[in-house]
């Protein structure tokens, strides 16, 4: 039945996001592994790591196109995966962004609710994909007030057929892409 299930996936419907490397970072994880991704069949977008860049890339894409968005993005502090339960319509951060900007602390969206909680069966995902990985996953609930966070609420906004998956620095490609598969694959059968 996974095998079927596998076959009939469209992965050209499934759009994963990754992001630039930032700050002092040479390297981002989620950019590499969004690429990687892109090579088994999955329709892919990179997004430097800027607020209007993001506003401007969204408008240029047509998200009820797609069956399920996956997001990807590097947490630098962090040890685990983890699949972000909440986005919340807050930018603060004391970092600028790739373009030099640092947004006064302010709500994304003036006519929105403060956060939107993603109704996805996470804790089902986790159980399902933890066998899949070397490494530690488990359910956060900040994706934090960065540009990670802005991506996830402006895609919450229009669809809930989405997720946000922060990455550690350090993280094998190989072995993530196979999480990811199955992060999709346990996401796409629960809608």
């Amino acid at each position: 039945m996974e095998k079927e299930f596998s076959q009939s996936l469209d992965k050209s419907k499934i759009l994963i996001t990754g992001f630039e490397p930032f700050l002092d970072h040479k390297v981002n994880p989620s950019k590499e592994l969004a690429l990687y991704m892109k090579n088994l069949g999955y329709s892919v977008l990179i997004f430097p790591v800027s607020y209007k860049e993001v506003t401007s890339q969204l408008e240029k894409l047509d998200l009820e196109s797609f069956s399920f968005i996956l997001m990807l993005g590097l947490a630098l502090e962090r040890q685990s995966v983890c699949l972000e339960r909440v986005a919340i319509n807050w930018i603060e951060s004391s970092s600028e962004d790739s373009l030099g900007n640092k947004p006064e602390p302010q709500k994304i969206d003036s006519m929105k609710e403060d956060a939107i909680i993603n109704q996805l069966p996470l804790q089902e995902i986790v159980k399902n994909c933890k066998a899949k990985a070397s490494f530690t996953i488990k359910i956060s609930h900040s994706a934090g007030a960065y540009v990670c966070n802005y991506l996830y609420f402006k895609i919450l906004k229009h669809t809930s057929r989405a997720l946000f998956v922060h990455l550690p620095e350090s993280i094998n490609i190989k072995e993530a892409s196979e999480l990811v598969e199955c992060i999709v694959k346990q996401t796409v059968k629960s809608f």
